[in-house]
């Protein structure tokens, strides 16, 4: 559960300074305070969209990234009408994108941690 929430906070920061740089970049002079709670509401859904598709095993790899990355879209796509977001298609494609590259490398920051760990425990448990 810790693990869950730690993602999700962690992919909420990232959407709010990407969706700050894309404000900068069209020159946006303001971005509303609403807009916070409705991306990490937005990150939540894709978090709980995650670990409901983790439920389904697919077998290949590629298959199980894109099947990921349709779903984050999705969610984004989706939220994107009731919360009257004026984002161009393009700009929440690449959002999503570049959230899920950097939730993946999160995911194989903390595989690489826990195997540290486990390689550690199994050495004190030797020595």
């Amino acid at each position: 559960m810790r693990k869950i929430v730690t993602n999700t906070l962690a992919t909420t920061a990232i959407s709010l300074i990407l969706l700050a740089l894309f404000a900068l970049y069209f020159q946006a002079e303001w971005i509303l305070l609403i807009t916070i709670f409705q991306v990490f509401l937005v990150n939540i859904l894709i978090h709980l969209a995650l670990l409901l598709r983790k439920k389904w095993e697919v077998q290949w790899e590629m298959a199980r990234g894109l099947l990921d990355l349709v779903l984050i879209e999705g969610i984004i796509f989706g939220s994107s009408f009731p919360f009257h977001w004026n984002a161009k298609l393009w700009v929440l494609l690449v959002i999503g994108l570049i959230i899920y590259l950097l939730s993946y490398l999160l995911d194989l920051f903390y595989l690489g941690q826990e195997a540290q760990e486990i390689n550690s425990l199994i050495r004190k448990r030797r020595g």
